[in-house]
């Protein structure tokens, strides 16, 4: 059912109030992210928890920002994005302020390992598809850099994490 229809939402209440809700991996693609979280939160019961992830700032940014930077490139389109998912974040954590009393942040590692220069390179044309063209373009550095990286460690491993928040009314 799609959990933005306010009809499927009427069609719960019959059954809330609910001790739990769970949202996970799933903000990034609601229109509007806030109306799921003030109906989520209309039919919480009191002390029920909302846990919910969503785009954060974190690890893996600041490898790519590193790393591209010490290939000899521009990073500015990973510090770019960087400064979006940590303004994406912060925006989303003031939306749960607004329907929640009290908030806990759950990190969780999640590293990545790489052992190719071609898994590495595959990675950040997924991580940065606007900047797709211009990773292109400095295939050969990148794959070099990437290349003694692996030769020097036998791997890479980026650090990344995942961010829960579990909202309480």
């Amino acid at each position: 059912e799609d959990v933005e229809n306010k009809e499927t939402w009427d069609g719960l209440s019959h059954k809330a109030p609910y001790s739990m809700a769970i949202a996970h991996y799933i903000m990034d693609v609601l229109h509007n992210p806030e109306t799921f979280v003030a109906r989520v939160a209309e039919r919480l019961s009191e002390g029920g928890m909302f846990s919910v992830n969503n785009i954060h700032a974190n690890g893996e940014h600041l490898f790519w920002k590193d790393t591209i930077k010490a290939a000899g490139l521009n990073p500015s389109f990973a510090l770019d994005k960087y400064h979006e998912a940590k303004e994406q974040g912060d925006e989303f954590r003031l939306v749960l302020e607004k329907y929640f009393t009290k908030i806990e942040e759950v990190i969780l590692p999640s590293p990545f390992r790489y052992e190719s220069a071609e898994e590495l390179f595959e990675r950040a044309i997924d991580r940065f598809p606007e900047a797709k063209d211009y990773l292109e373009a400095n295939r050969a550095a990148l794959m070099v850099y990437f290349d003694k990286l692996i030769q020097k460690n036998g791997e890479v491993i980026i650090d990344g994490s995942g961010l829960f928040w579990h909202c309480y009314k």
